[in-house]
């Protein structure tokens, strides 16, 4: 990947992190109500960092 992509990607996902608010909902349903964890599953971090686990919710 051109360095200056990997630049951009980098910025914007510390961006995303610090803008990372409001209560967790369904993705389908937009319930907001009894959402539980429900484990975890890992993906690749950006520019060969090692991988990250990714929090997986659920809602009764």
């Amino acid at each position: 990947m051109p360095h200056p992509v990997l630049t951009i990607l980098l910025v914007l996902n510390k961006i995303a992190k610090e803008n990372q608010t409001g209560p967790i909902a369904c993705h389908w349903c937009n319930n907001q109500v009894n959402i539980i964890k429900y484990g975890t599953y890992e993906r690749y971090g950006f520019s060969g960092q090692p991988s990250i686990s990714i929090r997986q919710f659920c809602h009764e």
